[in-house]
């Protein structure tokens, strides 16, 4: 009886245990024992132009509308990306939305993402996460799925390189 007992305190110690483990995880999957903030739409450089030299349009520039959040927070918060367009407007009166730059190199097209302030790296996720491949549905180009890490020598503040398939 003693065994039973015991091993029955066991079994619900492992299971508490468990799910305190997996409550200290965030949704990626990854411990956020720091408390962690998310860097949103605030943070990013929004361009009026494609990137100049001397005054003049770069050839391999264009820009690119991009609303900055999760899809899982129902495109509301989070440092992901929900919403792409090459060939649109911007939305008005959405916050969340900036126009970035894409650039065409021979390895591939990428959108840059720069920030527009410091940030300190203890305080913030800079993980940018993309869960599914997001779709231009005008044109049928898209972002790639992927983890991106903030490049500090991007821009002023950083920023992001994230690959673009373009359907041309």
């Amino acid at each position: 009886m003693k065994k039973n007992v015991l091993l029955g305190v066991s079994y619900l110690l492992f299971i508490f245990g468990f799910l305190f483990f997996l409550s200290s995880c965030s949704a990626d999957g990854v411990g956020n024992d720091l408390n962690l903030k998310e860097l949103d739409s605030s943070y990013f450089e929004s361009h009026s132009q494609p990137a100049t030299e001397d005054g003049k349009t770069t050839y391999n520039t264009r820009l690119i509308i991009i609303d900055i959040a999760k899809p899982r927070n129902d495109c509301k918060d989070g440092l992901g990306v929900c919403r792409i367009c090459l060939i649109c407007g911007p939305v008005k009166d959405n916050p969340r939305e900036i126009v970035a730059r894409m650039i065409e190199e021979e390895e591939g097209d990428f959108v840059l993402l720069e920030l527009n302030k410091e940030i300190l790296d203890n305080e913030y996720d800079t993980t940018l996460v993309i869960e599914e491949n997001v779709y231009d549905e005008s044109t049928g180009s898209y972002l790639l799925i992927g983890k991106y890490e903030l490049d500090k020598e991007m821009g002023a503040f950083g920023g992001y390189k994230i690959p673009i398939k373009i359907n041309k």
